[in-house]
């Protein structure tokens, strides 16, 4: 049988599981199956799930979860590039770095990143190549360039994501298990993520972080976030504060308008 677990991101930038299934196929009826128990269990749809390129899965998921926004897992897509191209081109440094330099980015609006594209692929002489001609055509589900304005937690293109949750539930199973045996571990599993996600929560309440910045909004954020968002947020900030410079305020009826440059 097939372990399919669904996977997100906690408020500690954590992998955390929402649920799983285990499927005897895996067709387009038996992952209908699975996401359509899983959208009545979790009583709504994902705003995003990211996947690998199983056709029969992301037919199944345009019909269970049509609201959702369906993305290809850019880390499984990047990670072929070696078998694809063979052992010259994968160890071509300037072919690397330019083709990660494009696909990678967040910045890149459409009409660049298929010029981009277009002219490595010229440069190296890969227009007519069948993986990169197919990848090309499905830009659209796994380029960033295309959903900018999609929070995805950083789900869509990190290696821990995937690998990590391999990894943890290797830990507690294998491939001998009976069926009770694995549902027992996948029990012990859980228990081991909850304690997990409590104890971080604890170490974050009691936690007081030096400021960097005279912001009242970095000393607000404290409150708010857990202390690894913090940090996040704390390194834009702290940019922000010393690197922009407000040029001009326009105040109307309790609404103020902040202009800001570098």
């Amino acid at each position: 049988m097939v372990f399919g677990p669904f996977t997100g991101v906690d408020n500690h930038r954590k992998c955390i599981t929402f649920g799983a299934g285990l499927l005897a196929k895996e067709d387009v009826d038996s992952y209908t199956w699975l996401f359509t128990r899983f959208m009545h269990a979790m009583g709504r749809e994902p705003t995003c799930i990211i996947t690998d390129q199983d056709p029969a899965m992301r037919i199944a998921i345009e019909k269970v979860f049509s609201a959702s926004k369906h993305r290809y897992c850019m880390w499984h897509i990047m990670s072929k590039v070696t078998q694809k191209v063979g052992p010259i081109l994968s160890n071509n440094e300037a072919f690397m770095s330019s083709l990660n330099s494009i696909v990678w980015s967040h910045y890149l609006d459409t009409t660049q990143f298929e010029d981009k594209w277009t002219s490595l692929m010229e440069e190296y002489d890969l227009t007519a190549h069948d993986w990169f001609c197919h990848m090309f055509e499905l830009r659209r589900w796994w380029i960033p360039s295309y959903f900018r304005d999609t929070f995805m937690a950083g789900l869509l293109h990190t290696t821990s994501r995937s690998e990590s949750e391999n990894s943890f539930f290797r830990e507690f199973t294998n491939p001998h298990f009976s069926l009770v045996e694995f549902f027992m571990q996948f029990e012990s599993a859980m228990d081991a993520q909850r304690h997990n996600h409590d104890k971080l929560n604890s170490d974050s309440e009691a936690y007081i972080p030096d400021l960097k910045t005279p912001l009242a909004m970095e000393k607000a954020a404290t409150d708010v976030f857990t202390r690894s968002v913090f940090y996040d947020l704390q390194v834009e900030l702290s940019s922000a504060c010393f690197a922009c410079r407000v040029i001009h305020v326009d105040g109307r009826d309790g609404v103020f308008d902040y202009r800001i440059c570098d």
